[in-house]
């Protein structure tokens, strides 16, 4: 069995930190372990994503990394989301969606 990850979509996120918040020692510490290149290569075998940091790629088992979203070939073979068309079209979409539901 092979995953495909054809026509995926890519998506940019990130971690922030509240201003003023009462566990910023906590919080810094979250976003610096969560994104240690050796956390997250690790979480490749188990859920079958590709790693979030580049760094992370030569931690992951060679085999491991062409059956990633990340390949090379997949990722040619990839949508980017854009956050600018949702701000200005998402409600409008999840309208018709909902409406397409009750159909």
């Amino acid at each position: 069995m092979r995953f495909m990850w054809d026509g995926q979509l890519l998506n940019v996120e990130g971690f922030a930190i509240v201003r003023d918040t009462r566990n910023l020692d906590a919080a810094r510490e979250f976003i610096r372990s969560a994104t240690n290149p050796k956390v997250i290569a690790a979480m490749a075998p188990l859920t079958a994503y590709g790693p979030t940091r580049n760094s992370a790629l030569s931690l992951i088992d060679p085999v491991m990394t062409q059956v990633l979203p990340t390949a090379h070939w997949y990722r040619r073979r990839s949508l980017t989301v854009s956050p600018e068309w949702w701000a200005v079209h998402g409600e409008a979409i999840q309208r018709r969606f909902a409406v397409w539901l009750t159909s």
